[in-house]
C-alpha cells in the first residue's frame, strides 16, 4: 500500500507536467503574487515617460553626446530608486511563490497576501543570501578568462540552486541555506544540470516566440508591442520559480521520504487532509 502521506518523487516529464499543472491550477494567484515588480515597472513608464534609450559610440556631434549624458543624468536618480524597489519586490515575489507552492503541496488554498507577507518577512535573509552568492561569483569571475571559471560557475549555480527554497521552506539563515542547498544536490548535479537545460530551452523557446510575435506587432504599433511583450513575460515569469521549487521537493523526496507531516513542520503549517498528496500523486 502506498503511504498517502509521502510526497512522491518524479521523472523529468512528470516534473514538467507538475510545474505547469500547479501554475495552471493557481494561475491567477501566481499572477497576482508576481504583480509588485510589474506595477513598479508601469510606474516607471508613467513617471519617466521619455526614458533614454541608450548610447552609441558614434554621435553626430559633441552637442548630441553631451545631450545624451544630460538626459541620463536627469532621470538617473528616479531610475535608480525604482530599480532598487523593483529588485526588492522581485525578491519578495520569489519568496512568496516558493511559499505558495509549498502551500499547494500541503493541500491548502494559496492566499496571495499571506504568501507576499511571508516573502516580505524573509526579505533580509533572502537579500543576504543573494549578496553572498553575488560576492562569490565576483570572486570567481576573473577565472573566466582562463576558461576554468566556467565549470566553477556551473558548479556553483547547481550547488546553490535551492538556497531560497531552503530559506522559505526550511527556515534556514543565509549561510545555512547555502550549505543546505549544497548538501541537497550532492550526487545529483548531472541530473539537475540536465533538468535545468530542458527548462531553459522551454523558457528560451517561449521567449523567442514572444519576440517574433511582438516584432510583427511592432511594425504596426510600438506601444502595443511593448504592452504585449510585458504581459507575455509577466505570464512566463512564475514558471521558473515554480519549476525550481518542484525540483527542490523532488530532491528532498529522493534523499529520504519527504512527507506532508515533515513539510508542514518545516513550514509551520498544517496538512489539509490527504488532498494535497492525492492531487500531486495524480500528476
Amino acid at each position: 500500500m502506498v503511504d498517502q502521506n509521502v510526497i512522491p518523487y518524479r521523472d523529468l516529464g512528470q516534473l514538467i507536467n507538475q510545474t505547469f499543472h500547479l501554475y495552471g491550477k493557481n494561475f491567477w494567484q501566481f499572477i497576482l503574487i508576481g504583480l509588485p515588480p510589474q506595477i513598479l515597472g508601469f510606474l516607471a513608464l508613467l513617471l519617466i515617460p521619455d526614458q533614454p534609450q541608450g548610447f552609441t559610440y558614434i554621435f553626430e556631434s559633441e552637442a548630441t553626446r553631451e545631450a545624451a549624458f544630460e538626459d541620463w543624468a536627469e532621470v538617473a536618480p528616479q531610475m535608480f530608486f525604482i530599480g532598487i524597489l523593483s529588485a526588492v519586490a522581485t525578491v519578495v515575489v520569489l519568496g512568496a511563490t516558493i511559499h505558495a507552492v509549498g502551500k499547494q503541496y500541503l493541500g491548502q488554498t494559496i492566499d496571495v497576501m499571506a504568501s507576499l507577507r511571508k516573502g516580505l518577512s524573509k526579505i533580509i535573509i533572502l537579500i543576504a543570501a543573494m549578496i553572498l552568492i553575488f560576492v562569490t561569483f565576483m570572486i570567481t569571475a576573473p577565472f573566466m578568462v582562463f576558461l576554468i571559471g566556467i565549470p566553477i560557475a556551473i558548479f556553483l549555480v547547481i550547488s546553490w540552486s535551492f538556497v531560497f527554497q531552503a530559506i522559505m521552506i526550511e527556515g534556514k539563515g543565509p549561510i545555512a541555506a547555502l550549505g543546505a542547498s549544497y548538501s541537497l544536490v550532492k550526487g545529483s548535479r548531472w541530473r539537475i544540470l540536465g533538468i535545468g537545460i530542458v527548462f531553459f530551452l522551454i523558457n528560451f523557446g517561449t521567449q523567442v516566440l514572444i519576440s517574433i510575435a511582438t516584432g510583427i506587432v511592432d511594425d504596426f504599433s510600438q506601444p502595443l508591442a511593448t504592452v504585449i511583450s510585458s504581459v507575455a513575460l509577466a505570464l512566463l515569469a512564475p514558471v521558473m520559480f515554480i519549476s525550481l521549487t518542484v525540483v527542490y521537493f523532488d530532491l528532498r523526496s529522493r534523499g529520504g521520504w519527504l512527507t506532508l507531516d515533515s513539510l508542514a513542520m518545516d513550514m509551520g503549517e498544517r496538512v489539509t487532509g490527504s488532498t494535497g498528496s492525492e492531487d500531486l500523486r495524480d500528476m
